[in-house]
């Protein structure tokens, strides 16, 4: 015979609804469907089990996870724990009706793909531990969600929108990734750091603000773009570093405050000058404390703004650790309140982009050189009752402005 026949025979134990207490759901080496199970003890879902009509765990029960098949219809985790020998695959119409834990041991949470958005929702919490997250359709956030240990989430290029209920909170000791994702709606309390010893880094995230939110504790890492918008304030008052990383941009858009409010004035970090702080029209505020910046690169569109009840400080005098500023064609950096000492060694470490491109010392505000400032086309503008401290030799080359009562100090 010229062709053969093969036959594959799949056995299909077919399981009708009924509370399983301490059992084991199919077979590690044949198909079986499985219809609603509602899970009363410690079980296990094997390989070949494949859930059609989801299934329901009593509170605090544990379910181990080892199905190669999606997970169909509504998954109720009732505060128990999944622990996953495979990635919990969801398909299409599959729900989460309240929360749980997920103990990942390096595997995923795939949720499914929807035509409009999924939904984590329901009075219980959802945990993931030492795995990942990843979303594949728009999500709405009606519910805390405990990133623990190493975790990545995922947003697969959508946007995450919070509800009233929704937090995103970064555990005690935890190393969290979140990437790839819009977060919309965010203000006070929805993103939570456990301790001084949690870390988050943002990866490809526009960060959209409804109103002022606070990250008070924990270690910040920036990596490539992240985008903070919505016309509000971002306060940043942890004792630890937040860190931007080499080829990485941390844009504030119009309207947006950034307020540097650690108690340290050398926690905003930049892992080399290709590291970027980009203020879009945006302000950035020093509390007491001050604030000094140091080896990255400080960008500047439209009008943005400085403003410190201390000084900002633009290098330290070291050549190696110099601040790159780049103030873009047309743009205006205006520093509004407080002193800006200038510590930049070398004179390519400053560069305006056009005539256009201008430096204004609003009113009462003091400029202090501690090295040469060269304007290059830009402009340098001083308005009423300000102060310019040189220190010995320093001087101010290109157009300078006066528009009022300026006063000469020797530093």
């Amino acid at each position: 015979m010229k062709h053969r026949l093969y036959l594959i025979f799949l056995f299909m134990i077919m399981i009708s609804a009924n509370n399983m207490d301490g059992v084991i759901t199919g077979s590690a080496t044949a198909l079986s469907v499985q219809t609603l199970i509602t899970y009363a003890g410690a079980n296990s879902i094997l390989g070949g089990a494949v859930m059609t009509a989801g299934f329901t765990m009593a509170a605090g029960v544990t379910v181990a996870w080892s199905s190669y098949f999606p997970v169909l219809g509504p998954v109720t985790l009732g505060t128990g724990t999944i622990t996953l020998g495979r990635d919990f695959l969801m398909g299409g119409g599959s729900t989460f009706v309240n929360g749980g834990t997920f103990t990942c041991a390096g595997f995923s949470v795939v949720c499914p793909q929807q035509s409009t958005t999924f939904t984590l929702g329901g009075a219980n919490a959802y945990t993931i531990n030492g795995g990942s997250l990843r979303f594949n359709s728009p999500v709405t956030l009606n519910a805390t969600l405990n990133l623990q240990g190493t975790t990545i989430l995922d947003g697969g290029g959508n946007v995450i929108t919070f509800g009233s209920s929704g937090v995103i909170a970064v555990s005690a000791g935890a190393t969290v990734i979140i990437k790839n994702a819009t977060l919309k709606g965010l203000m006070a309390g929805d993103i939570t750091m456990g301790s001084a010893a949690s870390n988050l880094t943002l990866q490809d995230v526009t960060w959209i603000q409804s109103g002022p939110l606070t990250l008070s504790t924990g270690n910040l890492n920036i990596v490539n773009d992240v985008l903070m918008t919505g016309s509000n304030i971002f306060t940043y008052s942890s004792a630890n570093a937040l860190s931007i990383n080499s080829l990485s941009t941390l844009e504030f858009d119009l309207g947006m405050t950034f307020s540097y409010a650690s108690a340290t004035n050398s926690l905003l970090t930049f892992s080399s000058s290709s590291s970027e702080l980009f203020l879009n029209g945006a302000s950035l505020f020093a509390a007491s404390a001050g604030l000094n910046l140091t080896t990255g690169t400080l960008l500047v569109a439209n009008t943005s703004y400085l403003s410190t009840s201390s000084s900002i400080s633009l290098g330290n005098t070291v050549s190696a650790n110099d601040l790159q500023v780049n103030i873009l064609p047309a743009a205006q950096l205006q520093v509004s309140n407080g002193t800006l000492n200038y510590n930049n060694v070398n004179a390519a470490s400053f560069q305006m982009g056009s005539t256009g491109s201008n430096i204004y010392m609003g009113n009462g505000t003091i400029l202090n050189l501690f090295q040469t400032l060269n304007l290059g086309t830009g402009n340098l503008f001083f308005a009423s009752s300000t102060t310019l401290g040189r220190a010995s030799g320093i001087q101010i080359l290109g157009s300078v402005n006066i528009l009022g009562d300026l006063a000469y100090a020797s530093l």
